[in-house]
């Protein structure tokens, strides 16, 4: 469960902590690719990578209404703002 929730990023150390062992798994190098591409995206307010990788790993189906598409933006580029 690659969920936000379940890390901890601490500024001072630029360490990112798993704090919820649920999400402790092995990933396929592909998923940990497109992952940490959303990530950067995120980080650099890149739209326009964020939706294609989020379209492309299944995160976003490309259908959405211009209102979940922005909330899944700017949700996106608030939890990018420590990685900047």
């Amino acid at each position: 469960d690659p969920n936000w929730g379940n890390f901890l990023y601490d500024v001072r150390t630029r360490t990112t902590y798993l704090i919820d062992f649920g999400a402790a798994r092995e990933y396929d190098e592909e998923f940990v690719r497109g992952y940490l591409n959303i990530v950067v995206a995120n980080a650099n307010k890149d739209e326009e990578t964020l939706m294609k990788e989020s379209v492309r790993m299944g995160f976003l189906t490309g259908e959405e209404n211009g209102v979940m598409m922005e909330a899944h933006k700017m949700s996106g580029f608030c939890l990018g703002e420590p990685f900047q």
